[in-house]
Protein backbone atom coordinates (compact mmCIF):
# COMPACT_ATOMS: atom_id res chain seq x y z
CA UNK A 1 0.00 0.00 0.00
CA UNK A 2 1.24 3.49 -0.85
CA UNK A 3 2.27 5.58 2.13
CA UNK A 4 0.45 8.88 2.56
CA UNK A 5 2.38 12.12 2.22
CA UNK A 6 0.33 13.42 5.14
CA UNK A 7 0.97 12.54 8.77
CA UNK A 8 -1.84 11.48 11.10
CA UNK A 9 -1.76 14.91 12.72
CA UNK A 10 -2.13 16.64 9.35
CA UNK A 11 -5.03 14.38 8.37
CA UNK A 12 -6.78 15.12 11.66
CA UNK A 13 -6.27 18.86 11.15
CA UNK A 14 -7.71 18.71 7.62
CA UNK A 15 -10.75 16.75 8.80
CA UNK A 16 -11.45 19.17 11.66
CA UNK A 17 -10.88 22.24 9.50
CA UNK A 18 -13.35 21.03 6.92
CA UNK A 19 -15.96 20.09 9.49
CA UNK A 20 -15.85 23.46 11.24
CA UNK A 21 -14.63 26.14 8.85
CA UNK A 22 -14.59 25.44 5.14
CA UNK A 23 -16.75 23.62 2.60
CA UNK A 24 -15.42 20.27 1.44
CA UNK A 25 -14.45 21.36 -2.08
CA UNK A 26 -12.54 24.41 -0.85
CA UNK A 27 -10.55 22.49 1.72
CA UNK A 28 -9.66 19.57 -0.54
CA UNK A 29 -8.55 21.92 -3.30
CA UNK A 30 -6.31 23.84 -0.89
CA UNK A 31 -4.72 20.65 0.42
CA UNK A 32 -4.32 19.11 -3.02
CA UNK A 33 -6.38 16.00 -2.27
CA UNK A 34 -9.43 14.48 -3.93
CA UNK A 35 -12.86 14.37 -2.37
CA UNK A 36 -12.66 10.57 -2.35
CA UNK A 37 -9.44 10.68 -0.33
CA UNK A 38 -11.10 12.94 2.22
CA UNK A 39 -14.06 10.56 2.48
CA UNK A 40 -11.71 7.60 2.97
CA UNK A 41 -9.91 9.43 5.76
CA UNK A 42 -13.19 10.41 7.41
CA UNK A 43 -14.46 6.83 7.26
CA UNK A 44 -11.19 5.48 8.66
CA UNK A 45 -11.30 7.91 11.59
CA UNK A 46 -14.96 7.16 12.30
CA UNK A 47 -14.63 3.41 12.37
Amino acid sequence: MKQSKFSDAQITFILRQTAKVHPLRTCTARQGIRDATFCNWANAMAG
